[in-house]
Parts: C-alpha cells; structure tokens; sequence
C-alpha cells in the first residue's frame, strides 16, 4: 500500500510542481503575478502560408529574366522551370495555370 502510494505520488508530482493558475495570451505566455515573471507555456510554431512563402521568393529573387519565348522546346522550358524551383516558386512565371506544367504554349 505505501509503495502504491509514492508511486501515485511521484507521477501527480510533475503536475502539482508545475500547475499554477493564470490565463495565457495568445501567443501561450502570461505574467506571473506573484514573481511578475513573463514567461511562455507552449512553443509557438512558425507558420508560413505558401502564398506568403511565394511572395517573398519572387520579391527576393533576380528580376524575371526568362519567358516562354526564351525556350526552343516544352521540355527545354520545363527544365529549367524544375531547376529554378518548379512549382513551388515559379520565379519566372513560366506555369500561368499553375499546372506544374511549363510553358503548355510550346510543343
């Protein structure tokens, strides 16, 4: 019976020792009231929506130098599309309906 009992006690300790009350904002920190330490809960996760991660691609890369009428070839095009990030960035704009096909114009 003793054994049972600082078996229960050692598992609930980790929970007593770290529980306190306190809302959290949105980010998961507060102030502690009684120390006035800020502190956080959870970590916050980096999120980046794909439209904003393009953005920021095409606005940091080079200026657009390559169009479909730089390409002899549909396989030529597509190529390079994939060798400069395909799909994902499209720096140059070479996949206008986004099909993850480049340059659908050239045969």
């Amino acid at each position: 019976m003793v054994l049972k009992s600082i078996i229960i006690l050692i598992i609930a300790m980790p929970f007593a020792v770290f529980a306190h009350s306190g809302k959290t904002n949105a980010k998961g920190c507060h102030t502690n009231t009684s120390t006035g330490e800020y502190h956080c809960h959870q970590k916050v996760a980096k999120t980046v929506s794909k439209t904003v991660s393009k953005t920021q691609a095409r606005t940091s890369a080079k200026p657009l130098d390559k169009n479909c009428s730089d390409f002899q070839t549909k396989n030529e095009a597509q190529n390079f599309y994939i060798a400069n990030g395909g799909p994902n960035t499209d720096l140059h704009r070479l996949d206008a309906d986004r099909d993850g096909s480049a340059c659908d114009e050239l045969k």
